[in-house]
């Protein structure tokens, strides 16, 4: 199961999805170090199965798709 990065640092980047019942945004792997996953370009995840997550916000608990993982940068 993806676990919530325990604390959120502001102007950074993450994975995230969008909760599938509140319709939160939140990460789920990150922060992403600007050199390595550059803001411009597509990024790779290892991953063959969906990504579980659950929703700090709702504790909604879900499958996510790799489909459905995107890029969210932090208020």
């Amino acid at each position: 199961m993806a676990k919530v990065p325990g604390v959120i640092e502001p102007e950074k980047e993450y994975l995230g999805v969008i909760c599938r019942n509140c319709a939160y945004s939140f990460p789920i792997v990150g922060p992403l170090d600007p050199a390595q996953v550059p803001p411009d370009k597509a990024i790779r995840v290892g991953a063959r199965g969906p990504l579980h997550g659950t929703c700090p916000h709702c504790g909604h608990r879900a499958d996510y798709p790799i489909e459905q993982i995107q890029r969210i940068r932090a208020p």
